[in-house]
């Protein structure tokens, strides 16, 4: 059994013994052997790519999004337990993995601008659910664990994939009672999102947005249905825009995923993205990440109970120490527990110098001293009068520039802004 089955195993044993409470379901037909194995894949594929972004949590957005997701999943032709879920991460994306599990990033709802869009977008992703795709890219030789490109490779698509995805996603938008046209409309959001250069690559196994969009244009057929534009914009009021803060690594070299500091020894050379800090430069690799979910902690945790450990007092954290052997995956492991978050620290090799790193880094603890700088938020405002998209934007939302105010609601400079009409800024 090579290492990725054995995480598979280790995680589903993990997830097996404590599920998180959720609301009542339908029953659900019993599940075929094929679809048990599917859902355990996604479900650990899911875990596994989770880290550093993590959930978003936002209650009241997440239930409204799996609310808009279930009413467009009662058209696909099969029943099945549908799990949608917003990673906090500010790239623009939508992901249908095994086991009929949706992911949207916080960035693509920001881009979206009705209820509609939304269902497009998960209709396009439960499409794909639903011809199989999600199976047929599946390769279990991927490492996912700490790799995000080669995890992005299980979620790609071929053009064909894609057209079947828009067809039947259309047709799903049709059944569920929203304006089947609103998969267009999807559609020119996620170009807007994109640098212009990046709008169609010839690599890109999407087809050319203009070709898309022409097509489903046809298919709708000039077809009515909801759009719940205001609803929408309500819910994605406030919600982060960009990245967020993250690690940041000061002068005396302390980093500082969260509430608590760790330094580095200065043969490191660092890279830094949102709470999870790597080495670039510097031997033996050391891994700090905070945590965002209980699953990567009860999986870490069950590992180290494995092994020879100690507890620790850090910083007036606990702290469960020890050396996960497995040749050349051996490595010398902490897992934190801070007042708000978990970190785990590893370094690469169960040697004595790979331990001299690891103490460095914990005897280094102390609680965070800077404060997190503030998070730029989508702001949802009313236009006063009638008027223009320009001078809307320059009288209602200041801080936010001409082209990005462009780019998150659609609309040229010189348009016409209706008064009452709700449109999107971003405040610092």
């Amino acid at each position: 059994m090579n290492y990725f089955w054995k995480t598979v195993w280790l995680l589903l044993a993990v997830t097996s013994c404590a599920k998180p409470k959720t609301v009542a379901e339908p029953a659900q037909p019993k599940p075929s052997k094929d679809e048990i194995l599917e859902n355990a894949i996604g479900e650990v594929f899911h875990q596994l790519t989770l880290e550093p972004a993590g959930i978003y949590e936002n209650e009241r957005l997440s239930n409204y999004v799996s609310s808009v997701g279930k009413r467009i999943a009662r058209c696909a032709p099969k029943s099945r337990a549908w799990q949608f879920s917003i990673i906090d991460d500010a790239n623009v994306a939508g992901h249908a993995l095994p086991g009929a599990h949706i992911r949207l990033t916080r960035g693509l709802l920001a881009y979206l601008s009705s209820e509609a869009e939304l269902a497009a977008v998960l209709a396009h992703e439960i499409a794909h659910v639903g011809h199989g795709h999600t199976m047929e890219h599946w390769n279990p030789q991927l490492p996912p664990l700490g790799s995000g490109e080669r995890a992005q490779q299980a979620f790609e698509r071929d053009r064909d994939e894609e057209r079947q995805a828009d067809a039947l996603g259309t047709e799903y938008l049709a059944c569920a009672g929203y304006a089947p046209i609103a998969m267009a409309h999807a559609l020119a959001a996620l170009e807007r999102a994109l640098p212009s250069q990046e709008a169609h690559d010839p690599s890109d196994p999407h087809p050319a947005h203009p070709t898309r969009m022409a097509r489903l244009a046809l298919q709708a057929d000039g077809r009515s249905g909801d759009w719940n534009r205001e609803r929408y914009l309500k819910r994605i009021d406030r919600i982060p825009f960009g990245e967020r803060a993250g690690a940041r690594l000061d002068q005396a070299r302390y980093v500082s995923p969260g509430e608590l500091s760790f330094a580095l020894p200065t043969r490191y050379d660092v890279e830094l993205k949102n709470s999870l800090l790597t080495t670039k430069k510097g031997e033996p690799s050391l891994v700090i990440m905070r945590l965002s979910g209980k699953f990567w902690r009860a999986a870490i945790e069950n590992v180290l109970a494995s092994e020879t450990h100690t507890v620790q007092s850090i910083a007036g954290a606990r702290a469960l120490v020890g050396t996960m052997s497995g040749g050349e995956n051996a490595a010398n492991i902490a897992l934190v527990d801070g007042s708000r978050h978990s970190f785990v620290i590893a370094v690469s090799g169960g040697t004595a110098e790979s331990r001299e790193v690891l103490d460095y880094v914990l005897e280094s603890a102390r609680p965070a001293q800077s404060s997190e700088p503030p998070v730029r938020r989508i702001a949802i405002r009313s236009a006063s009068t009638n008027t223009s998209f320009s001078r809307f934007m320059k009288a209602s939302c200041p801080s936010t520039s001409l082209e990005l105010g462009r780019a998150l609601n659609g609309l040229r400079p010189n348009q016409r802004v209706a008064a009452g009409t709700v449109l999107k800024c971003v405040d610092p």
